[in-house]
């Protein structure tokens, strides 16, 4: 007998100096200097430049002026999703510094008034990526399609900058369009067992999200297709008495933000939004090829009853993935030994004359 318990527990600017203060030697470029949030340990934290240095941004910029005079609000369209990476400049100061500045061009500064910014990370693989303006401050991701270990991740609207004279590079923080998951397994009374292979089941690999705001939930998510399987491990992993990470097939497993058994499945035929894990055990000797047995085991990956401080006075968990948070399931096989518990049963009596003559 055997039994499965399963537990949730942007660039630096170039120098310059003014010779007046209507002509400039060298407009100075508009440049960033990103950081990735990381309150919630999500897959990609701290400076993008150690964290990711190869990461691309797409840029929008309004402006505050129609050549003429300066208005009251940034309406006016200056950078329209700019792509910028990596590179190394000399403020004016003469600081030598590593931002994130135009790709193909060194995009300038105006002389008049200021700009607000908004971003995200290139490459999206998306239908389209949009910005409604600095009024409504949402990024949206129309018909995003996941890739493997890829963290998409936005930023809201800036305050006013011009920093035509200094160079400096503006510092801005990008959050989490996704959730975070990961897996760790762990055996008891399981000696030599064999994962063989996880498959997460059925989810929506496809979405629009609208991003506004920061932090954790602060990107929302639209799916309405959910027939994606994700193989997490594909090669052998023996249980031990230690929880392991299943990672070996992705660094990372970044999902879209959704609701977990969306199509409210029952339990009998449940496959949304569940991991299928085949395994091997052996059954007596396990140096005899023969005494190997492979079996499959199905479990639900709801949070509204494994995940949160049950009694208290919170509100019950939403049974869905949010964006900017990272889940850890841990799994834990157990086995129950076969016992046999004899006992003799009475004797039959017979009572058989013989006669000896």
């Amino acid at each position: 007998m055997k039994k499965i318990f399963f537990s949730i527990v942007a660039l630096a600017a170039l120098a310059a100096c003014t010779k007046s203060e209507v002509a400039y030697e060298a407009p100075q470029e508009i440049g960033f200097a990103p950081t990735v949030k990381n309150v919630t340990k999500a897959a990609m934290t701290g400076d993008l430049s150690t964290a990711n240095p190869d990461q691309q941004l797409g840029i929008w910029a309004y402006w505050n002026y129609d050549g003429s005079a300066l208005l009251t609000s940034h309406t006016v369209s200056y950078l329209n999703d700019a792509t910028f990476g990596k590179k190394d400049a000399t403020l004016a100061n003469g600081s030598l510094v590593t931002a994130w500045g135009g790709v193909g061009y060194a995009y300038p500064w105006p002389t008049n008034g200021t700009l607000k910014f908004a971003g995200y990370t290139k490459p999206a693989a998306a239908e389209s990526v949009t910005y409604s303006g600095v009024e409504d401050n949402e990024i949206i991701f129309t018909n995003y399609t996941q890739t493997a270990g890829y963290d998409l991740c936005w930023f809201e609207t800036t305050e006013a900058y011009n920093n035509r004279t200094s160079g400096e590079a503006i510092p801005v923080t990008l959050s989490h369009a996704l959730s975070w998951l990961t897996f760790k397994i762990q055996g008891q009374g399981t000696e030599g067992w064999k994962i063989n292979s996880i498959v997460l089941n059925d989810i929506a690999s496809k979405g629009t999200g609208v991003c506004s705001g920061n932090g954790a939930d602060a990107a929302t998510w639209t799916c309405t297709t959910y027939e994606t399987d994700m193989t997490l491990r594909s090669t052998e992993l023996v249980l031990t008495d230690e929880f392991v990470d299943i990672e070996n097939d992705a660094k990372n497993f970044l999902v879209i933000p959704q609701t977990l058994n969306a199509g409210g499945q029952d339990d009998a035929s449940r496959t949304q939004h569940t991991l299928t894990i085949n395994y091997s055990f052996p059954v007596g000797d396990p140096d005899v090829s023969t005494n190997w047995k492979t079996d499959n085991i199905t479990v639900k990956l709801d949070l509204a009853s494994n995940y949160g401080d049950a009694g208290t006075d919170e509100d019950p968990v939403e049974n869905r993935w949010k964006s900017g948070v990272h889940y850890t399931y841990n799994l834990t096989f157990k086995t129950t030994e076969i016992l046999v518990a004899p006992s003799y049963d009475g004797w039959e009596d017979v009572d058989q004359s013989v006669t000896v003559e």
